[in-house]
């Protein structure tokens, strides 16, 4: 898995690609930390390079956005995988933060 951040004045976009398994769940930790020192307004985590992820992966996501939600900072994901959706949905994420598929 890698995770490239690119961040613009306040706004951070991070792109994750490959799975997210048990072991890249720590790497992905240490990553959205990154993300949240940054003090950025709006953070887009673009996973559509992220074909599988397991219940870790998820529950990195959901520090990242409540460390950002602390701050009143927005999360939105984009570009989501059709594997990922229904897992999202089931755990009712998009009434949490925005979630798009392209």
């Amino acid at each position: 898995m890698d995770v490239v951040i690119k961040q613009k004045d306040c706004d951070v976009i991070a792109q994750i690609v490959g799975e997210i398994d048990n072991f890249a769940a720590e790497k992905l930790q240490v990553e959205m930390a990154k993300i949240v020192k940054l003090c950025p307004k709006n953070v887009i985590l673009d996973l559509k390079g992220v074909p599988a992820m397991g219940s870790s992966g998820i529950g990195k996501i959901l520090y990242l956005y409540k460390e950002l939600n602390k701050n009143k900072a927005s999360f939105a994901i984009k570009g989501l995988h059709p594997n990922l959706i229904e897992i999202f949905k089931s755990l009712k994420l998009e009434k949490l933060f925005s979630i798009k598929t392209d």
